[in-house]
């Protein structure tokens, strides 16, 4: 059978933005997102690993990919991603560290949302020319390197606990979701902001090790995403 449309976020003329499946390589959610009405020719302006899910940008012509790239590498961009790092994170911080590629400094901040299982779901925002290609991956190196690694990652996670959360919470991929892109439209400056719901594995993660009460406060807080027909673009 052929496999299943995406789940389109927004959608314009000029681009489409979907919520990417954990599991999945860039190479085959691009072909599903070409099986979309007018995208044929639809090229991924972030790219995530293939464990990571969340919200992807795509545009439905080459020839728009350099602005929407520019757009989305640019001050005034983020992608704010929802994490479980192992161990209690302090409450909020900025993580530093100098690129080489992009001749400045990258940073993302992050602010705890709750502790779970004696671990910490937090909620990252890649900026600073880190909003692009790979921010799921610079994010988990950063909180690796003050001493939080992301649980299930096992390139710098720790292996016990990427064990524990295999076998106890299914989790079978480090605990990362893409929740929001934010950007200024190069077409015509407005803001363009689109969410993706928390993905459906990570959810029972947190069902199993938290209580109904600390769910429902991160929901009020809209922390992980509207349900999955929800679209939170706004152009102002």
């Amino acid at each position: 059978a052929e496999p299943p449309a995406p789940t389109v976020l927004f959608e314009d003329e000029r681009v489409i933005m979907v919520a990417k499946e954990a599991h999945e390589e860039m190479r085959s959610l691009e072909k599903r997102v070409r099986k979309l009405e007018n995208a044929d020719d639809a090229v991924a302006v972030n790219a995530f690993d293939r464990s990571t899910s969340g919200v992807v940008l795509f545009v439905r012509y080459a020839d728009q990919l350099a602005p929407w790239t520019n757009a989305l590498r640019g001050e005034n961009a983020l992608v704010a991603f929802v994490v479980g790092c192992r161990g209690i994170t302090r409450e909020k911080g900025v993580i530093s560290r100098g690129n080489k590629k992009y001749a400045r400094q990258i940073s993302t901040r992050y602010r705890r949302l709750a502790i779970v299982g004696g671990h910490s779901l937090v909620r990252v925002i890649a900026t600073h020319g880190s909003a692009g290609e790979s921010s799921d991956l610079l994010v988990a190196k950063h909180l690796a390197e003050v001493g939080h690694p992301l649980v299930g990652d096992a390139r710098s996670g720790d292996a016990r606990t990427n064990r524990f959360f295999e076998e106890k919470h299914t989790l079978d991929r480090p605990f990362i979701h893409a929740l929001r892109i934010e950007l200024d439209r190069p077409d015509n400056g407005a803001r363009l902001i689109v969410e993706a719901p928390l993905a459906g594995d990570l959810r029972i993660v947190l069902h199993r090790l938290t209580t109904k009460e600390i769910l429902a406060k991160l929901e009020e807080k809209n922390a992980l995403g509207g349900n999955a027909k929800s679209q939170a673009a706004q152009e102002a």
